[in-house]
This record gives structure tokens, sequence and C-alpha cells, in this order.
């Protein structure tokens, strides 16, 4: 059961691109309990794609065991302190299994995670897979990559002539499983009707700016519509990732 006053639907996609020879993106929805997650899985021989499955799986368990067990009423501090919890411990459990096999060692993965709440959403993410708002035909951008770039640009290291071509925007500097901790972002913020929300990895942004993104998602009559028009584009513009999209959207009931 859901703690959401909205009608929750969702839909999500992912796809190999036209460059990868293996998928590492994984995607989570649980609309009965509204929660969804996504997450982009990095490492060699593999190791990605165990990271995010890993990631997805704990997170499906420590969701859907504490829904069933909870008996007390929440609110909505305590539930997004429940969040951090649930990403702190899948980050153990992925930098456990890293440690046990050599074949894993260093595996990692983004990750963003959506919990609905009464008329609010709370929401995290750890690396560089992103968090959007579709609000009223406008896209708003709800998260900040953990990427070396933005890091060097925060710190004013480099001038934004420099980012725009810098090959520091892939290398993160947060992950799921890299380090023994990770410190989530996470936030609170208040759904209005109509609201949708875009959670999607890199193979999307990388490859379609947000002003095309937007002008998509409001030429689409569907989520379903919106997440093959959105792959479409960025195979179109050369596929060079996996992507994956995920979007959910709240309506009155």
């Amino acid at each position: 059961m859901s703690f959401s006053f909205f009608r929750l639907s969702s839909s999500g996609l992912s796809d190999i691109g036209l460059v990868r020879t293996n998928n590492e993106d994984v995607f989570l929805m649980l609309k009965e309990q509204g929660f969804f997650a996504l997450a982009d899985g990095m490492g060699g021989h593999n190791a990605g794609e165990v990271a995010a499955a890993e990631a997805m799986r704990f997170l499906s368990t420590s969701i859907e065991e504490f829904f069933v067990s909870s008996e007390k009423t929440w609110n909505i501090f305590e539930l997004s302190s429940f969040n951090r919890l649930c990403i702190e411990n899948v980050n153990s459990w992925v930098h456990y299994l890293g440690k046990k096999r050599e074949a894993y060692q260093g595996m990692g993965t983004t990750l963003c995670t959506l919990l609905f709440y009464e008329h609010f959403l709370i929401y995290g993410h750890v690396g560089d897979s992103r968090i959007y708002l579709f609000r009223h035909g406008h896209l708003e951008q709800l998260t900040e990559d953990h990427s070396l770039r933005n890091q060097m640009a925060a710190q004013r290291y480099i001038g934004s002539g420099y980012l725009k071509r810098s090959v520091h925007k892939n290398v993160l500097t947060r992950a799921i499983g890299t380090q023994n901790e990770v410190d989530a972002e996470i936030h609170i913020a208040p759904v209005t009707h109509d609201d949708i929300y875009l959670m999607c990895t890199d193979g999307l942004t990388d490859q379609v700016s947000d002003r095309e993104i937007e002008a998509i998602l409001q030429d689409s009559n569907s989520l379903e519509h919106g997440s093959h028009a959105l792959i479409k584009r960025a195979n179109g513009e050369g596929g060079q990732d996996n992507v994956t999209v995920l979007m959910v959207k709240a309506e009155n009931e």
C-alpha cells in the first residue's frame, strides 16, 4: 500500500544503445509502494551489470519488507531518513560484493530513487543519473551530477568553455559501492496534479539536451510514447551508451 495521496502511473524503458555490447542499466518500479529507482552500473568484466542489478534487488527487498512489516504511522522526515538508510545499506552491500570477488573489485553504480508520500516526494541520488520534474510543460533538473566536472566548476577551477569539452564530466565523485561509505543526496519536494518525474541515465543526457527532452515531453501524449521518443532520439544522436528512462506521473485521486 502506498503512502501517496496521488494516483501514480509509470513507464520504464531501457535500451542497449548502438555501441555497447551489454546493458548495465537497471530500473525498479514498485508502484504499489510508490517507490521507483534507477541505476547505471560501472566496472569491467560485466561487474557494472552486477552492481546495478544487486542495488535494485537489495532496494526492492528492503522497501517491500518495510511496507509489509510497518505497524506505525510514519512522518515524512522519518521516511526520508529511511530512504537515506536504504541507500547507505545498498552501498555497503555492493561494496562488500566488490571486495568478495576479484572480478568485481571496484565495481559501482549510480542510483536515483523516488518515494511518494502524501502530497510530497522524497527523492535521492548518488552519481550522474538524473531526476527531472516536468511541470506545466516545463522541464526542471532536480539533481546535480556528482561528477568531477561539476566539482571543479563549483570550486571555479575551470572556465565554462573548458567545461563543455571536459573529459571530466564522466568521472564520478560519488557512486554506490566504490567506497565504504557514501553521502547520498536526499530532498523533499511538494507534488502537484499532473507532475511528471523523469529519471534517466547519462546515455540520454549525454546525447540529448534538456531543451530537446522538454520538447519531446511536450509532444508526447503518454508516458510510454515519451519513453520511446526519448530512447529513439538518444540512439538517433549516436547511441553511444545504454540509455534508460523511467517516468512517473502523479494525478489526483
